[in-house]
């Protein structure tokens, strides 16, 4: 079994990313439920999404960006402290 089978992530985010904006796709790992939302191409607005996904499921978060057919964990020192 590797890593994802054994439940070593907290959750999945499938990330498009773009110019101007970012939709995004939320499943907890332990659930079927997916969750969208689109947020802004702002530096303000990506760093409150993230904090936000880290105050929610802690680590690891295996994000998916884009079309690339990869996962990667968000390690826990890429998501700064609350100001």
């Amino acid at each position: 079994m590797n890593a994802i089978t054994q439940g070593y992530f907290k959750a999945y985010v499938g990330l498009d990313w773009a110019d101007s904006k970012h939709d995004i796709c939320i499943q907890a790992a332990d659930s079927s439920h997916r969750e969208f939302e689109c947020i802004p191409h702002r530096v303000d607005k990506i760093e409150e999404w993230a904090l936000s996904l880290h105050r929610r499921f802690g680590g690891p978060i295996a994000v998916i960006l884009g079309k690339r057919p990869c996962i990667r964990p968000l390690p826990p020192r890429s998501v700064t402290s609350e100001h």
